[in-house]
């Protein structure tokens, strides 16, 4: 009920109210990190390094419940930290469900629990080698079943039904947590696929560089000239300013705050 342009800032306890009445936008797809990585030498290209105190999310990234497979390019260290590693996580709501491709609790076996809000099914991997591995999960209500593969190879099946997890946020290398990330993952991530068929990957292709493909919903690189993991996939449109007058109130909240109260300036409306 903002008029137009009109903000708030608002103050309590705890809490900065910064809100506003802005033109109203098709949700985009958009790749969020929560806290910092840092980069380095990939597989074949640069990767992100995730130490515990960050991770990624996804709003809506393209997953149906009916198939799919997931799939990330990862780096195991020699010491695998204490509790469960998330490298890809989704949960779905009424009822929760959720599809997670994690590291087991100190160990370095890969594991993929699917939940369909009564049962959970898994499948677990062997003892992995410290070092780069490609992983994914499969799952297909057509046949009921999930698997998981390491490097190319079935490590194992198990059932799966029917999940709640289409239109729900991915989460890369951990959960939102208190202070700290949840279940967070210690290691590298190359890339990160997500693919709206049931496949088995093909051991020869793993060594190369992900490309997106038909089916492809997203495709997570690093990208080296932006210091970040961002989407390839081309279903991902980057952020668009708003247009002069288009109404964008929630932004002169934040320019107002950081002005009175910050004692932020503005020599041009531009980058200098």
């Amino acid at each position: 009920d903002f008029a137009p342009q009109e903000y708030l800032i608002g103050i309590r306890p705890q809490t900065l109210i910064l809100m506003g009445r802005d033109k109203l936008e098709p949700l985009r797809r958009q790749v969020h990190l929560n806290g910092k990585l840092t980069y380095g030498p990939g597989l074949g290209a640069t990767a992100a390094s995730f130490d515990g105190t960050a991770f990624l999310a996804v709003p809506d990234c393209g997953l149906l419940d009916e198939q799919g497979t997931l799939e990330a390019w990862i780096h195991l260290p020699p010491t695998p930290s204490a509790g469960t590693g998330t490298i890809l996580r989704l949960d779905g709501v009424e009822p929760w469900t959720y599809h997670r491709l994690e590291r087991a609790e100190a160990a370095n076996r890969i594991q993929y629990v699917t939940y369909d809000g009564t049962a959970s099914s898994w499948t677990a991997s062997p003892d992995l080698e410290p070092g780069w591995h490609h992983v994914a999960a499969t799952w297909s209500i057509a046949t009921g079943t999930t698997e998981l593969f390491v490097d190319g190879v079935s490590v194992g099946t198990s059932t799966y039904t029917l999940t709640t997890c289409a239109g729900a946020t991915l989460h890369v290398g951990g959960l939102p947590g208190k202070t700290s990330p949840a279940n967070a993952f210690v290691g590298g991530i190359a890339a990160v696929l997500i693919s709206q068929t049931a496949h088995q990957p093909k051991p020869e292709t793993l060594m190369e560089p992900p490309a997106a493909q038909p089916e492809t919903a997203l495709l997570l690189t690093f990208d080296d000239e932006k210091q970040r993991l961002a989407d390839s996939s081309g279903r991902i449109p980057e952020g668009v300013l708003p247009d002069f007058w288009d109404d964008q109130g929630t932004c002169y909240a934040a320019y107002d705050f950081l002005e009175r109260h910050c004692g932020v300036r503005w020599f041009n409306p531009t980058d200098s």
